[in-house]
């Protein structure tokens, strides 16, 4: 039980770690911490076929502390972030939950949690655990009762509007969605933009039965760089979340660190947080002209 809760998140597989009584549990004590902000939670989650049935159980355990709960439905991991900074109906998230497996494999699914608008990790989620391992024996009764709240829209809005500059842009690019979630904002906010582009897989399906939704591995880009073969010069790739991406050009998959370089270029003193993936030649580059 201890492993399911990590640095950055909580992740197990759907009825064994991340059963009813766990996820209730998770919920509940979740819930003691936001109740003092405010209480207002917004829950979103993946395509996989168990994350609605968590998100009851997280309503469950949320609605026994007393919060509110604000839900999304299906939405991208970045949906979820930005419903923080939103208001619906006069109300305002204190807090958020991502339901979702990641790029991890179809049985797998977990929660990326902020508070205040903060990321919730490391000590607090090993805390948290220990909560929830002290208290299996406490029962908490069904209650899936939420708002429902439409943060999809606002993000295609937003994006739409923030990226206006780039409309009509026609260069051939082709996206993999990898049957995650990136297809329900994506192909919206390129639609809307005039963009000139092909989608593969871009129907939600939490079995991803095409390939496995991590796009860091070069096996599961195959397809599209047959794809940038053809027309398309730029390709992007999407992990099961949305929050993952590989960009590709004919000749080149450009890493993250890379683009983390070249997004610091164009900024004055940057600030760049890496994470644990990140290399030295990253740091060691920006450094040697940020922060």
């Amino acid at each position: 039980m201890n492993s399911i809760f990590r640095e950055y998140d909580i992740r197990g597989i759907f009825e064994k770690e991340l059963n009813e009584q766990t996820t209730k549990l998770i919920g509940y004590f979740l819930g003691l911490k936001f109740k003092p902000l405010g209480g207002v939670v917004a829950i979103g989650y993946d395509a996989r076929s168990h994350s609605p049935i968590l998100c009851d159980y997280l309503a469950s355990g949320l609605n026994k502390a007393g919060c509110q709960v604000l839900c999304m439905g299906l939405v991208a991991t970045p949906v979820n972030y930005f419903s923080n900074y939103q208001e619906f109906d006069g109300i305002t998230p204190n807090a958020s939950i991502m339901i979702t497996g990641s790029h991890n494999p179809s049985e797998y699914n977990g929660f990326k949690i902020t508070i205040d608008k903060k990321p919730f990790f490391g000590a607090d989620i090993y805390a948290l655990g220990d909560q929830v391992i002290k208290n299996l024996d406490l029962k908490i009764e069904d209650n899936t009762a939420c708002k429902k709240i439409d943060a999809k829209t606002l993000y295609i809005d937003f994006m739409v509007r923030e990226f206006a500059h780039l409309k009509g842009f026609d260069t051939p690019v082709v996206l993999d969605c990898g049957n995650g979630v990136a297809g329900v904002v994506i192909l919206d906010i390129f639609d809307r933009l005039g963009f000139n582009y092909k989608a593969l897989y871009a129907n939600p399906d939490g079995a991803f039965p095409n390939h496995h939704p991590d796009p860091t591995i070069e096996e599961n880009l195959i397809d599209i760089k047959k794809e940038l073969k053809g027309d398309s010069q730029y390709g992007f790739a999407y992990d099961g979340d949305a929050d993952r991406l590989a960009f590709l050009t004919k000749k080149h998959n450009v890493k993250g660190d890379i683009m983390a370089i070249l997004y610091s270029e164009a900024m004055q003193n940057p600030i760049v947080i890496g994470e644990v993936k990140c290399s030295q030649v990253m740091y060691d580059t920006i450094n040697a002209y940020g922060k």
